[in-house]
């Protein structure tokens, strides 16, 4: 049985990596559609921030599509977001949309 083709190595640990991405494009009722799937069992990300090549093994949250120094960052920002919002509207109010029902998320 042969072995899969090395997509690179690992920024963290070195250790290879396998599988890969396939881009397909195409056109449905007039509208261009492009499509990114595995096209083979795949053993890491591209951080979709920074772009970094990590395993799975050296990433908290691989399905996520972010190394875990991105995804701190995202996720600390999205609830300090939270908390500014739930600080403007324990002094202010509701915001209009949260009053008229829907959510911001």
């Amino acid at each position: 049985m042969s072995q899969p083709e090395s997509a690179g190595n690992c920024e963290r640990c070195q250790q290879i990596l396998y599988g890969h991405l396939g881009v397909f494009e195409g056109e449905l009722y007039g509208v261009v559609v492009v499509a990114i799937r595995e096209t083979s069992p795949r053993n890491w990300i591209c951080c979709d921030a920074c772009s970094v090549m990590l395993c799975h093994a050296c990433c908290t949250h691989p399905q996520s599509g972010y190394c875990d120094q991105c995804f701190d960052a995202i996720t600390s920002e999205e609830q300090g977001m939270r908390q500014r919002r739930e600080n403007h509207e324990s002094v202010l109010g509701a915001t209009p949309a949260r009053q008229a029902g829907f959510d911001e998320h």
